[in-house]
């Protein structure tokens, strides 16, 4: 009953939380208000119905000549019952025999004191909200604006980048701050920085969150530098900075043991820190539905208190010794609220072993989540603990009766092989924890990993015994680093496993679904409406088969439409959204070329770019046509060839395009040097590259070209300016364009009136994004709508789409 309570009241709590962060000012008091007052109503009106005893107690019910009698106590005499007997709620019910009038009772009297529970949960998260924003939040966000000398103590070691670094730190009213420092300067945890800093609000970007990100870690503020820093250190490191002087230590030895993709992964793996692992790595584990593995979570804490338990014989020494080791891994990894939950509903169930009392896990789970709340409200905006959450409920909820049902059609001799038992509890886990975590997935991402099952099944064992094996290798690292260094050996075969397994898993045809594509959304939202059906009507099994097969059917369907969709044209030109850069995507048929891949953009242009051809089934580039080798346009280029298939590179016939043509030949592709016009014929549809246009430094270097497709032309001109655009229209005879990319961005020192005079677009498209150089230019922009020019940009309108049709 106390654990049913308390799963009630963490459920109030948190849906408290919940919808008043998603208020607004003065709401939250008016909701605040409301709970109270509905609790307190509902709470009398428990009272009069239900806790108000009568004299005479109800001890037997029985029927007879279709009469209801009682009994009453200490008389043995019966008597008539009155309907004025009953409870208000069952006035006028008709009472059978063998005591359903109790039983009813009982269960009333049960939902309505759970009911009751949620309720108070709900008045006391609204309050516990409102007074955590007046004490603790609202102070913090006051200091947005101020500038002014301060003194931090630093809580962890910097986080370089190329032109500052950042560090969390701790002010003097006890306030967490993202501390932003221009100047290079050595720190450790637990000193003292005197610096003035100007106070602003983590702000929400384009493609990241970061006012939400921030906090759900409790840092409600940000800090920049804008003068001198004095540095006091503390000495050596204290015990309350331990973790992260351990994570520090542990980075180094990993430094020393492992490079490239397998050093990324065991950092991301054993310490939290992603910085080393490539983003096409991390696309390919994106893809695969694999991102889990390098986010410290509950995976992560159960590894390792699987790992105790296995050492200690006796399992309530185990779980003396797995709490404080969990804690310490959560803190040196980073405390994500994920990684939390999964420390509170470990150290819960462990408890309950060295009490000798049964687990109960939704209970576990239900108080991991209120301690949450109360240590930060605001975690609950976390994306990643929500799907923690969902996943780790999914499979309380369904694993078990899955796995029965699967043993059920296995022979009793094979159950107990230990391979066995292991397919079937990964195969239910990963399909239990999709269960819920599939919608929340395509409401944040737009994508859902179908492969999801398929790739976690073929590489969780690996993931677990690269653990394990590298919890080995860094404590060896300590003791002995030639040890060390052997075993690395097995963990770096791992890891390219692991890595193998996420690029064949991402590179299947729709293994990722994408919203964008109608006919998949369409699919999505039957999907929903089939699994409503069968949860409703759960032991209907015919129900589910046919379910199934529909799912199935109408995939299929989906993707026959799809490929139909996408060869009913003559061409498909899309202008990605990679930020300030430049990539370009042409289709015509069974054939793709792309113009420039590079932006600045996460995750990376590369990645984006594999990310929509493998939407679009495309799993090789004919060709990449390099109209320059700046880095805007070139620097996504290694991270698309590591997901996609590049066969030729077209790039100008340059001096200053040589170091270009030499670091594509090492990443495979065959190199075509342009020093004349060139034209690649398209199953019907034409691209030409104009031979390029070199300033006489030879420094600078631009490559137009031109998609064509019946009557429609579409000119792109990469960063040329004024003066490259009218060598252009000097040595070419261009005809009316329907479409043109505007040069370097929208730079007002490009698109000038003599190209636009000689091509007269209809249509502008520029590609552009958050930048310090003022592009798209307004004397630009002037220029195209004074001559009545439709204008995208890919900065407002996101990736641009132009299906062509004869």
């Amino acid at each position: 009953m106390v654990m049913r309570r308390l799963m009630s009241f963490a459920s109030g709590f948190t849906a408290a939380i919940a919808i008043m962060i998603n208020a607004h000012g003065e709401i939250r008091v008016v909701l605040a208000a409301a709970a109270g007052t509905t609790t307190l109503l509902l709470s009398i009106l428990y009272l009069i119905r239900y806790c108000k005893l009568p004299s005479q107690i109800f001890i037997k019910c029985s029927s007879v000549r279709g009469r209801t009698r009682k009994i009453c106590p200490g008389s043995g005499k019966e008597r008539p019952i009155c309907f004025s007997d009953l409870p208000v709620g069952f006035c006028g019910e008709h009472l059978n025999s063998g005591g359903r009038y109790e039983k009813r009772d009982r269960k009333n009297r049960l939902i309505c004191a759970r009911a009751m529970i949620i309720l108070i949960g709900f008045l006391i998260g609204s309050f516990w909200l409102v007074m955590f924003e007046s004490l603790i939040y609202v102070p913090a966000i006051d200091l947005s604006g101020r500038e002014a000398a301060e003194t931090f103590e630093v809580l962890d070691y910097p986080m370089r980048s190329s032109r500052s670094s950042r560090i969390f730190a701790k002010d003097g009213g006890g306030h967490k701050i993202n501390l932003r420092l221009y100047d290079d300067v050595d720190v450790k945890p637990g000193d003292r920085l005197t610096v003035h800093v100007r106070f602003s609000l983590p702000q929400a970007v384009r493609d990241f969150d970061f006012l939400t990100y921030y906090r759900a870690k409790g840092i409600y503020i940000d800090a920049e530098q804008i003068g001198e820093i004095a540095v006091e250190s503390s000495g050596n490191v204290s015990l309350k900075y331990l973790p992260a002087a351990a994570r520090k230590a542990i980075n180094e030895k990993l430094d020393r043991l492992f490079d490239g993709i397998e050093l990324g992964f065991v950092k991301a793996l054993m310490t939290g820190d992603r910085s080393d692992l490539p983003r096409s790595a991390q696309f390919a584990l994106t893809g695969a539905g694999l991102s889990h593995i390098i986010s410290v979570s509950g995976m992560h804490v159960v590894f390792l208190v699987s790992m105790l338990l296995f050492v200690f014989k006796r399992q309530k020494t185990a779980a003396i010794v797995a709490v404080p080791v969990m804690l310490f891994f959560v803190a040196m990894t980073g405390s994500a609220p994920s990684a939390i939950r999964a420390l509170v509903m470990q150290t819960i169930l462990l408890a309950a072993k060295i009490a000798g009392r049964e687990e109960d896990p939704v209970t576990s789970l239900s108080a991991a989540i209120l301690v949450l709340l109360i240590i930060n409200p605001f975690c609950i905006m976390d994306i990643g603990l929500q799907l923690s959450f969902l996943a780790t409920l999914g499979m309380i909820l369904f694993s078990p009766r899955l796995q029965m049902k699967i043993y059920s059609a296995i022979p009793g001799k094979r159950r107990r092989n230990p391979v066995i038992k292991f397919l079937v509890n990964a195969l239910c886990a990963t399909i239990s924890a999709n269960a819920l975590t599939m919608f929340p997935v395509l409401w944040y991402f737009g994508r859902l990993s179908l492969i999801s099952p398929l790739s976690n099944l073929m590489s969780l064992w690996m993931v677990s015994l690269v653990f394990y094996l590298c919890t080995i290798c860094v404590v060896l690292a300590f003791v002995w680093l030639p040890a060390a260094e052997f075993i690395a050996i097995p963990i770096s075969l791992g890891v390219r496993y692991i890595n193998r397994i996420a690029s064949i898993s991402a590179r299947i045809p729709y293994a990722v679904l994408d919203l964008k594509n109608p006919f998949i959304f369409i699919w999505i939202i039957f999907i929903a409406f089939l699994s409503l059906l069968c949860i409703f009507n759960r032991k209907n099994m015919r129900l589910a088969r046919v379910a199934a097969l529909l799912a199935a059917t109408t995939f299929g369907c989906s993707v026959i439409l799809s490929e139909l969709d996408m060869l009913d044209g003559d061409m498909t030109i899309a202008l990605l959204d990679v930020g300030q850069g430049q990539s370009i995507v042409a289709m015509s048929g069974a054939y793709t070329v792309m113009i420039d891949c590079g932006g600045n953009r996460y995750p990376g242009a590369g990645n984006i770019a594999a990310e929509y051809l493998l939407n679009k089934n495309r799993q090789k580039i004919d060709m990449i046509i390099l109209t320059h080798t700046h880095s805007d346009h070139i620097n996504g280029i290694k991270e698309l060839s590591e997901n996609v298939d590049i066969e030729y590179a077209a790039i100008p016939a340059t001096i200053a395009s040589q170091e270009t043509a030499n670091t594509l030949a090492e990443y495979g592709i065959k190199v075509l040097a342009v020093d004349d016009n060139y034209l690649i014929d398209m199953a019907g549809c034409s691209i030409k590259v104009f031979r390029p246009i070199v300033k006489k430094s030879n420094e600078e270097e631009t490559m137009c070209v031109m998609l064509s497709a019946g009557e429609f032309n579409a000119l792109v001109t990469g960063d040329a300016a004024f003066i490259s655009e009218r060598i252009l229209t000097e040595r070419e005879e261009l005809p009316d364009i329907e479409l043109l990319v505007a040069g370097h961005h929208g730079s007002r020192k490009s698109t000038g009136d003599v190209l636009l005079d000689a091509a007269r677009p209809e249509v502008a498209v520029i590609s552009s994004g958050e930048n310090s150089y003022g592009h798209p230019s307004e004397e630009t922009l002037g220029r195209l709508k004074a001559r009545g020019i439709d204008i995208y940009r890919t900065d407002k309108q996101g990736t641009v789409e132009i299906r062509v049709k004869s």
